[in-house]
């Protein structure tokens, strides 16, 4: 029969296991700076639209890559396909929704550099586009003292919109 005090440091080891193995995967969840990709990428991009502008999405609108980075500010990357006839309209609603929420909007041509904390997965590359115009939408929570805001890159003549969402 097995002593009680046998037991103990199998069971201790097994604790201390678990909680480091758990601190471990907390952080390579939402440290590292790894980008993971999103289940579901049309319904979070559709839910960030609409919660944010209270937009919903073109039918045309489809989301191809979606990833979440790893980061203690979150952030997310879309790759989304759309008819080339559909950007105009997309982009006037973002702005008029920006504006009538109050958000800080900024426009930048196509030849400003961008940069951001989280590394980019590799499909995400907004400077490929053709005839790239960039819309940049900043929300101020100041109640809580945090904001948000997108990035977007639209090409109307090749229908890619990439887009970059971040908290802070």
């Amino acid at each position: 029969m097995a002593q009680p005090s046998e037991r103990k440091p199998r069971t201790t080891r097994r604790w201390v296991l678990g909680i480091f193995g758990g601190i471990f995967l907390l952080i390579v969840f939402f440290c590292s700076g790894l980008n993971f990709p999103v289940l579901g990428p049309q319904r979070s991009f559709a839910t960030a639209i609409h919660d944010d502008f209270r937009l919903t999405l073109p039918p045309s609108l489809k989301v191809t890559h979606a990833a979440r980075c790893a980061s203690r500010d979150p952030a997310y990357f879309y790759d989304c396909d759309i008819a080339p006839a559909d950007i105009p309209l997309f982009k006037k609603q973002l702005e008029d929704a920006a504006q009538t929420a109050g958000y800080k909007l900024a426009d930048h041509d196509s030849d400003t550099r961008f940069s951001f904390g989280p590394p980019p997965p590799s499909w995400y590359i907004p400077g490929t586009l053709t005839d790239r115009q960039a819309m940049v939408v900043r929300i101020e929570n100041s109640s809580r003292g945090t904001s948000t805001g997108y990035w977007f890159f639209f090409s109307a003549s090749t229908g890619k919109i990439y887009v970059f969402w971040y908290a802070t």
